[in-house]
């Protein structure tokens, strides 16, 4: 019978570890605060704009701070800061319901087959309907 192996770390390698993360915290600090007085004295402002405030070196936004997940755009968004965020999450949500929407009539239509043609008639056109509007919604968020 073996004995799993642990993890050994040297005690050095334990307090950089800890350094980094207590010196990612103080920076992402930093920058809420950045963030926060930026949108204090730019109400309305972009994200772009708040970007080139924080880093001149990339009045042409780098494309690493569009990727989603990013430190600084989670930080945006945490603030709340861009209306148009507000306005995706809404539309997500929206897309949400009406995917839940979509999904109960589809089990509906599968339940109700072709002993009620009409009422199946109806539903479908329903779902239907729902589902082009689902696609437009969708490629509205993706084209925006």
């Amino acid at each position: 019978m073996e004995v799993p192996l642990t993890e050994v770390r040297a005690p050095e390698d334990v307090e950089a570890e800890r350094q980094r993360a207590q010196a990612v915290e103080s920076s992402t600090v930093l920058v809420r605060e950045h963030l926060q007085d930026f949108l204090a004295r730019n109400p309305g402002a972009t994200y772009e704009a708040w970007i080139a405030s924080l880093h001149p070196e990339n009045v042409q936004l780098d494309h690493r701070l569009r990727i989603t997940g990013n430190p600084w755009l989670v930080v945006w968004a945490e603030a709340g800061a861009n209306p148009r965020v507000r306005e995706i999450l809404c539309l997500q949500g929206f897309i949400a319901v009406l995917s839940v929407v979509w999904a109960g009539l589809c089990m509906l239509m599968q339940g109700l087959r072709a002993q009620y043609v009409r009422s199946t008639t109806w539903i479908l056109g329903t779902a239907t309907a729902l589902s082009v509007v689902l696609c437009i919604l969708q490629l509205g968020t993706l084209l925006s």
